[in-house]
Parts: structure tokens; sequence; C-alpha cells
């Protein structure tokens, strides 16, 4: 695989992490307020998610970016 296909699919993932971060928010905030799950909201699971979605968009970039400026 050439360098340039390398980075392409780095960039890809990246992003698809991004998108699952910003996915996994908007759903557990949508769990933690609405009547999605069960009527009332379900705040503790919705912040769990919340909390799995901010930490895939801010620190697993930064992983992902550690691990890659290794090989």
């Amino acid at each position: 695989m050439d360098e340039e296909a390398v980075w392409r699919n780095r960039f890809a993932v990246f992003m698809a992490v991004r998108v699952l971060a910003v996915v996994l928010v908007l759903i557990g905030l949508g769990v933690w307020v609405g009547d999605y799950v069960r009527p009332g909201g379900w705040p503790l699971l919705g912040g769990l998610l919340v909390a799995a979605g901010l930490f895939d968009g801010l620190i697993v970039p930064r992983l992902l970016k550690r691990r890659w400026d290794r090989k």
C-alpha cells in the first residue's frame, strides 16, 4: 500500500470515530431527556452514552494519532 492510501485510510478511520462520537452524544441526550427508552427519560443510561461519546470524540483520536506516529 502506498503512502497516500495509508493516510486516506487513516483519515477515514479518524472521521468515522468522530461521527460515531457525535451520534453517541445525540442518542445519549435523547435517552436522557426523551421518552425513547422509558417515560420521563433515563438519566443514568443517557449520561453513560454521553460520556462514552465524549470519550470517543476527545480521547480516541489522540490515541489513534499517538499509535500512528509510532509506526
